[in-house]
């Protein structure tokens, strides 16, 4: 049956658009990203910013690219996934090294770039992979010298040189992060390893979610920063942004909308999300007794063994002073001591009294501890007005505050940690790792410190020692 005149016309249409696609895919990242998913990768602003500067790679431009992005935000599928076999598609005589913090990472990433190059490398480049090298490890183009290397950050990289390479995520968790000898180990590798590998003339991109500050990221841009092109892709955008956002709006509103990214931010320390998610790493204080990496977060156990609410009442009675600290902590059957709720305020004695008792009737607890050193009697007596039939302990710090503190910070050190945050306190836990022994400690980190001290510790002859229960 012959074909109309109106068929034959929607099929060359077809054949025409689908050419052009095709060596608009030849020609640009983003185009090659949509052609070679049959349309299934879908881009963002950021997204196509990326490319745009991966471009810029590929034509010589760029030599040094640094780009920070959040957890999940395309920054693996572009970069470390497609941009290889694009890259390799136009330049079949150069080499890429491929590198994560895991090998297996790597490796995973190099085995989707080498299906994506032998599934479209003919169609899009004339270009096949050779056959006698296609593992994951190390895959060559047929008929020239270039190929790609994958390896573990740390690893060794051998019998290849590299006209560009890829660092994506050299740290997997905080855990590394935190560690310097981890951090150390990184940064000789970068210099001693991955750097002898370039080429002449060869880029290096550099991929990360920011962790700490004292990163490879950060180690670079403390020495060379102007040598690096840095994008940065805050999750929430602040001012001056490179996308050219309104403060407040994120980043992939389509994948991460403002109410995921809030809830997101608020189930996370300030400094985390800071960190993971707006690439502004903090620095720990120096001498301070803790750091955001010694406070881990658990969920509440069934049941607890005492449960106390600790006052640190304010200095003076005025209610413009200093916060009462009103911390609630609990200790299960095993021993193992949790943060409940911090409720510390400014207010009368009337206004922190009524809120410390009825934080203890809301939580079931068992006692309410005070320490009377600013208020001696006063401070059972507000209590007490408001619920004679409380039971209530007085404290007084008779030894330092860093001797009181320090017990308390060993158990946060512990691993697994004697202390859990059951829960998100944000201005708690700003004081603890803001506080350096000396100085004036705050009062919702010395009603932290007499909560756990009457949870953990019994005092004998001026030392402590850790309750046991069966």
């Amino acid at each position: 049956m012959e074909l109309t005149s109106n068929k034959r016309d929607k099929i060359c249409g077809k054949i025409i658009k689908q050419e052009t696609k095709r060596l608009a895919a030849r020609d640009k990242l983003k185009p090659f990203l949509e052609f070679e998913s049959k349309g299934v990768w879908k881009t963002a602003d950021h997204l196509e910013y990326m490319c745009e500067k991966l471009e810029a790679v590929e034509r010589g431009e760029i030599d040094k690219l640094m780009i920070f992005m959040p957890p999940r935000h395309g920054k693996s599928e572009v970069a470390s996934k497609k941009f290889p076999a694009w890259y390799l598609g136009r330049h079949p005589d150069r080499e890429i090294i491929l590198t994560s913090y895991a090998a297996d990472l790597a490796y995973d990433f190099s085995r989707i770039a080498r299906n994506t190059l032998w599934e479209q490398g003919l169609n899009i480049f004339g270009k096949e992979l050779a056959s006698d090298s296609k593992a994951v490890k190390k895959w060559n183009i047929e008929g020239y010298r270039g190929g790609l290397a994958a390896a573990g950050v740390g690893g060794p990289i051998t019998g290849r040189g590299a006209d560009v390479a890829i660092i994506d995520d050299p740290v997997k968790n905080w855990e590394e992060a935190a560690s310097e000898v981890y951090r150390e180990k990184v940064w000789n590798w970068y210099q001693t390893v991955l750097r002898t590998r370039l080429s002449p003339g060869g880029a290096i991109v550099l991929i990360m979610t920011r962790w700490h500050e004292d990163d490879l990221a950060g180690r670079l841009l403390e020495r060379e920063a102007k040598k690096w092109e840095i994008i940065n892709f805050p999750a929430i955008a602040e001012e001056k942004d490179i996308l050219g956002r309104e403060i407040g709006e994120v980043l992939w509103p389509d994948r991460y909308p403002q109410e995921s990214i809030m809830d997101i931010k608020g189930t996370m320390l300030d400094r985390l999300f800071a960190s993971l998610y707006q690439q502004k790493p903090r620095k720990d204080i120096e001498n301070a007794l803790w750091n955001y990496n010694m406070i881990q977060r658990s969920e509440k156990p069934g049941n607890f063994a005492r449960i106390v609410v600790a006052v640190d009442p304010p200095a003076s009675n005025s209610d413009t002073s200093s916060e009462a600290g009103i911390i609630a902590a609990g200790i299960d059957h095993e021993g193992q001591g949790y943060i409940l709720e911090d409720r510390s305020l400014k207010a009368s004695p009337g206004g922190w009294g009524k809120a410390a008792v009825k934080l203890y009737h809301e939580l079931g607890a068992d006692r309410i501890v005070a320490e009377i050193n600013n208020g001696g009697d006063m401070v059972e007596h507000v209590i007490r007005s408001v619920d004679p039939m409380v039971s209530y302990k007085s404290v007084r710090a008779s030894r330092g505050k860093s001797i009181r503190a320090e017990p308390i910070a060993a158990l946060y050190e512990q691993k697994p940690p004697k202390v859990y945050h059951a829960g998100k306190f944000e201005k708690l836990e700003n004081q603890m790792t803001c506080w350096v022994p000396g100085d004036e400690s705050p009062d919702r980190l010395d009603a932290l410190v007499w909560a756990l001290s009457e949870l953990m510790f019994k005092s004998r002859g001026g030392g402590y020692y850790t309750q046991n229960f069966a």
